[in-house]
């Protein structure tokens, strides 16, 4: 999921771009999606605040990337199933949630545009 910074792919699922004409269907796929993307978004504030080293960690390989997402994951709930507390965790304030903001990109991608229509309509 990602926001109008980046380009609609199979891959990466983007709003539709509101021009004043938007079905029903696509404004609920966009309320979807932006609902997502922020919870997302406050999760890996969660674990930033819990290990704070992924605050400066540097990525090569961006394939690495969601094997240390889940990694963080499992991590904080083996925490939390054994302490039963979470008192020591506080959010990243230094995440810019106003990215969960409504910004439409422009589609390119047809196959990625017929992917995301597809689950608009199941919505």
């Amino acid at each position: 999921m990602g926001d109008s910074a980046y380009p609609l792919e199979v891959k990466l699922m983007v709003p539709y771009r509101d021009n004043g004409h938007l079905t029903e269907e696509q404004k609920a796929f966009n309320l979807k999606l932006s609902g997502s993307r922020c919870a997302i978004e406050r999760a890996f504030g969660l674990l930033k605040g819990k290990f704070r080293r992924l605050k400066y960690l540097d990525v090569n390989n961006v394939s690495s990337v969601p094997d240390i997402i889940i990694a963080a994951c499992t991590l904080y709930n083996f925490i939390l199933q054994n302490d039963g507390t979470d008192a020591d965790v506080s959010v990243d304030e230094s995440e810019d949630v106003s990215s969960c903001a409504a910004d439409y990109s422009a589609v390119t991608d047809k196959a990625a545009t017929r992917k995301r229509d597809e689950i608009a309509a199941m919505l």
